[in-house]
């Protein structure tokens, strides 16, 4: 890019355009009035500030479009005058000339220092050094950061020199980066090996490297060796297994995630735990998962959960993908540690299926985020299954404990029955021959009282008749011995006597023969109670044999037989198939 002064096609404004040199910038920005922009890259200045504009620049081998010569040649302003101006304008404050012998300025120090850097370092050199302050260079452009050396590794820098990545070599080298197939990218906390000049810039007195070239083998190569050297050390430490040796929790529910608080990896993994549907506890721990303050943030989350550990079953560590450069933040002696020693077991989601960090080594590895949210669901649902599992089997053997139970039950009921037939039977011929006793004596009781009955009824009008004749031959006779009225009124007397004997004697055979009806109807009654059928009425049933006997035991029957089983109110006929006992 040449430097070049020119005008807007509005003529409102001069735009100036020039390489990136930081002595150039310093005499930009002592102009009136100027300003940067960021989209163009071009610094501007209002137009009425032309004439100073361009006597100072003009100085300093800048070129003037056609356009700008023009608007200078209507105004008919000489350029070399103006350029003279300017020059005698802005000449030193201190004269050079005017100074005692042996007297130094800032200016002719800074030059000289220039002078001897440029003569020392003639050709581009080899660096290996920490890059610092790079991540704050997010857009496109220049990128301006720092080189850092440490002692060794977490140790505090002892050395630091500023450099700059012009905007044409900062493409070639990230696009270099992309094509390699590392997956790396330019960040804070990486070790390169850049091509470097270094050079003086007497404007602001320092010095600074100028990154043209970058070791692509070095750079990559670093990340993983410094993987291996960390997992070396946790393995002499005998911890390197420590975490993945411990036991999985069988229903992992209370979950401490470490990720960044409203990220997609944090959302991919919350979302995954609620399409499952069960009752996850997710404590978010917000932490750093890239950049240079990524170790102490996931140290202090994992310390956290480490003093709470009997409040979680596990913890989760997870993050999206990103450069092979993004995930060695993670590639640090004191995290590697502190998940190796950690009381909870660690499950890691950090990257893509391709992507490989120390994590991956020392804890549970799932790769992404989802599939570490997936594994803790299927955990869940391989325990709730095989509780599943376990209901179905205690239910089938219940079911069958059951089963033998009841068939059990029909056997004993079975037997219980026989016996109970047996009695009944026996019952019922105690009852048979008790109602036959009771038949036979009401009925001839029956007939003995009605045989007197007979003979009464016979008996008493005849004797009182024969009261009567006596009686009326005693009348008579008296009758003649006494007078007729005292004969009428003692005949009145013996009449009215005589009356309520007969009366009293009819009523004796009536008394008699109701008391005797209802001996009778006693009898009755308790012949109707001891009645047989009153016995199968309430469910029991009499097996009559071929011989018509009632049978009482297993040794009545034989197989083969039929028999007759006499309900309360019908019969039915069964054949016997086996005497065993034993159920079939």
């Amino acid at each position: 890019m040449a430097r070049v002064i020119d005008i807007e096609a509005d003529a409102s404004r001069l735009s100036i355009s020039f390489p990136y040199n930081r002595e150039l910038v310093d005499l930009v920005r002592a102009l009136p009035s100027r300003w940067f922009d960021r989209e163009s890259r071009f610094w501007y200045v209002p137009l009425k500030e032309a004439d100073e504009v361009v006597g100072r620049l003009r100085n300093h081998k800048f070129e003037l479009s056609e356009a700008l010569h023009a608007f200078f040649a209507e105004r008919g302003v000489d350029l070399d005058e103006l350029t003279a101006q300017a020059k005698q304008t802005h000449k030193p404050f201190i004269q050079p000339e005017m100074l005692p012998p042996g007297t130094w300025t800032v200016d002719r120090i800074n030059h000289k220092v220039q002078e001897v850097m440029r003569d020392t370092f003639r050709e581009e050199l080899w660096l290996a050094s920490e890059i610092q302050s790079f991540d704050r260079n997010r857009r496109r452009g220049h990128a301006f950061f720092e080189l850092v050396h440490r002692p060794h590794q977490g140790g505090d820098p002892s050395a630091r020199v500023s450099a700059v990545l012009w905007q044409d070599d900062r493409e070639r080298i990230e696009r270099a980066l992309l094509e390699d197939g590392g997956d790396v990218r330019l960040r804070d906390g990486l070790i390169v090996r850049f091509l470097v000049k270094p050079d003086f810039y007497t404007g602001q007195g320092r010095y600074q490297l100028t990154v043209s070239d970058i070791d692509l083998a070095y750079t990559t190569g670093t990340i993983h060796q410094n993987r291996e050297a960390i997992i070396r050390q946790l393995d002499a430490a005998g911890i390197l297994d420590k975490n993945v040796s411990l036991p999985f929790p069988i229903m992992p529910l209370r979950i401490g995630l470490i990720t960044s608080d409203g990220s997609d990896a944090c959302a991919d993994f919350l979302h995954e735990l609620e399409r499952a549907g069960f009752g996850y506890q997710v404590t978010l721990y917000p932490a750093n998962v890239q950049g240079a303050k990524t170790e102490r943030s996931v140290l202090r989350a994992l310390a956290d959960f480490a003093r709470h550990a009997e409040d979680f079953d596990a913890v989760a560590i997870v993050r999206g993908g990103g450069a092979r450069s993004d995930l060695a933040y993670f590639d640090t002696a004191a995290i590697g540690k502190a998940v190796c020693e950690h009381p909870l077991k660690v499950v890691v989601g950090v990257g893509h299926q391709r992507d490989m960090c120390l994590l991956d080594l020392v804890a549970h590895s799932e790769k992404t985020p989802t599939a570490a949210a997936q594994f803790f669901v299927e955990r869940v649902r391989t325990y709730l299954l095989a509780q599943h599992e376990l209901s179905d089997h205690i239910f089938l053997r219940a079911q069958s404990i059951l089963r033998d139970a009841k068939d059990d039950v029909a056997l004993r009921s079975e037997r219980a029955l026989r016996v109970i037939g047996s009695e009944v039977e026996e019952h019922e011929r105690s009852l048979d021959r008790l109602a036959y006793a009771i038949s036979t004596q009401s009925r001839s009781r029956l007939a003995s009282a009605r045989h007197r009955f007979a003979r009464l009824a016979h008996s008493v009008p005849a004797a009182a008749s024969r009261r009567v004749d006596v009686a009326q031959t005693r009348m008579s006779y008296a009758r003649k011995r006494v007078e007729l009225e005292r004969v009428r009124r003692t005949l009145d007397k013996r009449e009215e006597a005589l009356i309520r004997a007969q009366r009293k004697l009819e009523r004796v055979p009536t008394r008699a023969l109701g008391k005797i009806e209802n001996t009778l109807e006693q009898r009755a009654e308790q012949l109707r109670l001891l009645d047989p059928r009153r016995v199968l009425e309430r469910g029991f049933a009499l097996v009559i044999n071929a011989a018509g006997e009632v049978v009482r035991t297993q040794q009545d029957v034989s197989e083969g037989e039929r028999l007759r089983v006499r309900l309360a109110h019908d019969e039915i006929a069964v054949d016997v198939k086996d005497t065993s006992g034993e159920p079939k």
